[in-house]
């Protein structure tokens, strides 16, 4: 058997991965518009212009887009958005 970290004994990866994403509390989050990082304060903006540019492309090549609406997803045309 080839050496993989999850096969690692004596090392409990379940308890260690629930024990970790359970620190990240949205208490403990801040707004990216308030990050150290220059780059991740233009996450939201980069986003935007993906987004448009995911729209533009798709009314172009006549393809569906795939969005998420209210936690489901939904292939429209892009001139269905």
């Amino acid at each position: 058997m080839s050496w993989h970290p999850l096969n690692t004994p004596g090392i409990d990866y379940k308890s260690w991965t629930a024990n970790k994403m359970n620190s990240y509390k949205p208490e403990n989050l801040r707004p990216i518009s308030e990050a150290k990082n220059p780059d991740l304060r233009g996450i939201p903006a980069a986003l935007a212009r993906a987004a448009l540019r995911a729209q533009e492309l798709a009314k172009q090549t006549n393809t569906y887009l795939v969005v998420q609406r209210n936690g489901q997803l939904l292939k429209l045309k892009a001139n269905e958005l």
